[in-house]
């Protein structure tokens, strides 16, 4: 796309540049022409202001779409930090239950043998085996899938008193695809399917 958008530029340019030196006979004409006629009103505007101002405009665009680009990467980009920080608390909560229990939380209570709840308006539906807190901002995913049925990757949430995968499941940007992110009892954090 930033392609296009630079050959769209670039040809507009060469536009200007191919037809400057036709507006400029045409003002010196003009120039010619005032002098033996002298108008009654001067013009609002010569081709050469409209030149100047439609170059600074594509002077201004050139720097402003790749930079809204960029910055359009990074909005998209933020919830997925999201995902990221609470997967690393869920990781820090199961850790501190198995340093007491000697064994991983599992089952439908999960979040709560855990002591683990995101704060403010998930984007995300977080799982651990039998286990799922929904998200709270359902803009784009309504509902969120479940293990086994409508469920966007191979691997599951599941739990073992030696092993864990937990998951965050969400929908960035309102297309099909869902943005799934898993983490381990070792810490192995992966983007299982990306939205951006």
């Amino acid at each position: 796309m930033e392609e296009t958008i630079i050959l769209a530029l670039a040809g507009l340019a060469a536009l200007i540049v191919l037809t400057f030196p036709i507006h400029l006979i045409v003002l010196i004409i003009r120039k010619i022409k005032s002098r033996r006629n002298p108008p009654q009103q001067r013009p609002a505007s010569s081709p050469v202001i409209t030149h100047f101002v439609i170059a600074s405009i594509i002077f201004l665009a050139a720097i402003a779409i790749p930079n809204f680009l960029k910055f359009k990467v990074r909005s998209a980009k933020s919830p997925q930090s999201e995902a990221k920080t609470n997967l690393g608390a869920i990781y820090m909560a199961q850790l501190s239950y198995f340093s007491d229990h000697l064994t991983y939380a599992g089952g439908s209570d999960t979040f709560k043998l855990i002591n683990w709840e995101p704060a403010g308006q998930n984007r995300y539906a977080y799982y651990c085996q039998g286990a799922m807190i929904p998200n709270k901002n359902t803009r784009y995913l309504k509902e969120p899938p479940l293990p086994g049925r409508n469920w966007p990757v191979d691997q599951v949430p599941a739990t073992s008193d030696t092993g864990f995968t937990c998951m965050a499941v969400g929908n960035i940007d309102n297309d099909d695809t869902l943005d799934v992110w898993s983490i381990n009892d070792s810490k192995i954090l992966r983007n299982d399917l990306n939205d951006i």
